[in-house]
């Protein structure tokens, strides 16, 4: 398991805006995509929740987020940064 490419910011798409952290601020999102499933997430701030789809995770985290950490039993943890 590898993470491949960069994230990048969509300029044209706003996912989740009633999303909110603890703090009631609008989370980030994060679209993983996968022939894998059963992935487990963790962030610095933690990770406020996940939409997990076949193919396909979306999580959310804080705004000012930097790191996620992407766990699946088997493989070394991977960082998205």
């Amino acid at each position: 398991m590898s993470v491949s490419g960069k994230a990048q910011k969509s300029s044209y798409e706003f996912v989740g805006s009633n999303i909110r952290d603890a703090n009631g601020r609008i989370c980030a999102a994060i679209k993983v995509i996968s022939d894998r499933d059963g992935f487990k997430y963790q962030a610095n701030n933690g990770v406020a929740r996940v939409d997990d789809m076949p193919g396909r995770d979306m999580v959310y985290l804080q705004p000012d987020e930097r790191v996620l950490e992407i766990y699946q039993t088997g493989y070394e943890p991977q960082r998205a940064l």
